[in-house]
C-alpha cells in the first residue's frame, strides 16, 4: 500500500505540473525522488522495526527532493 500511494503521489505530480515545461531540474528532482521511494522500498520491504522507522524518518527527504525540482524548473523557465 504505501509504495502504491508513493507511485500515485509522484505520478500526480508529474500529471499536473507537465503542462507548465519545467525542463530537465523538474525530471531530475522526479528521477531523484523516484530514487529514494525506492530505497525506502529497499528498507520496508521486510517489515523489520529499525528499517521502517529510518524510511518514516527520512521520508520528508522525498518531499524536499520533488520541492527542489520543481522550484528550480520555475526560476529557469
Amino acid at each position: 500500500g504505501i509504495m502504491g500511494f508513493f507511485g500515485l503521489c509522484l505520478g500526480l505530480t508529474v500529471w499536473a505540473l507537465l503542462p507548465y515545461g519545467l525542463g530537465w531540474p523538474f525530471w531530475l528532482g522526479m528521477a531523484a525522488a523516484a530514487a529514494q521511494v525506492l530505497w525506502h522500498f529497499t528498507l520496508i520491504k521486510d517489515r523489520q522495526r529499525e528499517g521502517c522507522f529510518v524510511a518514516f524518518s527520512k521520508s520528508h527527504y522525498i518531499g524536499m527532493t520533488m520541492f527542489a525540482g520543481i522550484a528550480l524548473g520555475f526560476a529557469l523557465r
